[in-house]
Formats: structure tokens, C-alpha cells, sequence
């Protein structure tokens, strides 16, 4: 699997976070009562997501029984991201800029999209979207790093728009944090599996351009 791929695949699991479900309709008064209420919740741990100062994330991905695995990535409030992607490049993104690094070659200014940079992957706009959703549910209590966490899962019944649903769980702290998002999906008829890991919430992380 190439670079842009390796990439694209790691975003995917980040943006999970950030991209709410679609409203469906016919359900059990009872039901809808209960995935209010996961709703809410869930909305809660992607608000504290949204207003977290810094934080890292792990991330690790299967496609078509292809396992990668990325190092850890730090994330700065507003727009700051510098990742090591396994060990093929690192990357600097800040707002509009991003810098690329591969072994043995200089960094290398690209560049980017602003729209579709870290910044909208971080758009508060999808908390809105999430909260006109009805196919969250709560799955129940459990540990994760020994730690007490609260799960819950949802559906996008076509994230791609290339009509493939995208079936998420959320592992939320009692800090109302997310600390673990995992995904499986369908990309060009290839399976998708993939999580991301949330940790060091609010430390003190410098990323600045490379010199």
C-alpha cells in the first residue's frame, strides 16, 4: 500500500470522531429513548474531544488483511499535527502547511488543502450532526488500560458515499473522553479495520515547522 493510502486510512479512523450518523425513522419509542441518551453521551466525550487543548493518538489498520500500524501522533490545538507514519515518512501540519520528511532525504513543504486539513478534521459543526442521529446505542461497561470506560456504537450507513456502512465503537472514560474508536468497513470492495487510541489529554506538546 502506498504512502497517500497509509495516510488516508489513518485519517479515517481519526475523523470517525468527528463525523456524526444520520437520522433514521420508524423506531420504538422505548429504543429511540435509549439511543437519545447514548447519543447525548456520546456527544459529550466528542465535545471534550473538540475542547481538548492537545492530546496523541495511536493508530492501526488492517485493509484487505494488509496490517499497518502508525506511530504516535501528537494533535495541538487548532490545527497542529506531526506524525510518524510507521517508518516511512513524518509529517508537520500546521493550519495551511504541511512539511514531509523521508529517511535520508531533507523535509519537503507541500502544498495542502486547507479545507480538508486537520482543522476540518476537528470541525465542531459534526457535534451538531450527531446530535440529529438515532442509531447510537449503548453497549455496556468495560476496561481498557485498567481503566473504567463506558462503550457505545454507531452507525454511518454510507460514510464514504460510496454506499458501504461504517460501523464504529467508542470506548468513552469517566473523564468523558474518548480513549479508543474502532471502525470496519468496506473501501473499493476491500475490507477495512482500523482503531485509534486517545491518550496524553492536554499535555504539554510543542510542534513547530522543521528547521
Amino acid at each position: 500500500m502506498n504512502h497517500s493510502n497509509c495516510w488516508f486510512a489513518a485519517l479515517l479512523v481519526f475523523a470517525g470522531m468527528m463525523i456524526g450518523c444520520n437520522a433514521s425513522t420508524g423506531k420504538r419509542i422505548l429504543q429511540s429513548t435509549s439511543e437519545a441518551r447514548a447519543r447525548d453521551a456520546l456527544v459529550q466525550a466528542m465535545s471534550a474531544l473538540l475542547g481538548a487543548k492537545s492530546f496523541r493518538i495511536r493508530m492501526d489498520a488492517t485493509l484487505a488483511g494488509e496490517k499497518m500500524t502508525w506511530e504516535t501522533a501528537d494533535i495541538v490545538a487548532p490545527d497542529r499535527l506531526h506524525m510518524n507514519a510507521m517508518d516511512d515518512f513524518e509529517q508537520i501540519s500546521i493550519g495551511p502547511d504541511m512539511w514531509r520528511k523521508y529517511p535520508n532525504l531533507p523535509w519537503h513543504k507541500f502544498e495542502v488543502d486547507y479545507d480538508k486539513s486537520i482543522v476540518k478534521i476537528r470541525n465542531p459543526k459534526a457535534v451538531d450532526i450527531v446530535r440529529q442521529s438515532t442509531d447510537v446505542m449503548l453497549i455496556g461497561p468495560d476496561t481498557l488500560d485498567g481503566l473504567p470506560m463506558t462503550v457505545y456504537q454507531y452507525t454511518l450507513p454510507d460514510g464514504f458515499g460510496a454506499g458501504s456502512p461504517i460501523h464504529y465503537k467508542v470506548w468513552v472514560a469517566a473523564d468523558f473522553l474518548p480513549r479508543r474508536v474502532e471502525f470496519e468497513t468496506q473501501v473499493s470492495g476491500m475490507a477495512l479495520k482500523a482503531s485509534t487510541s486517545y491518550f496524553d489529554y492536554n499535555v504539554d506538546i510543542k510542534i513547530e515547522p522543521p528547521k
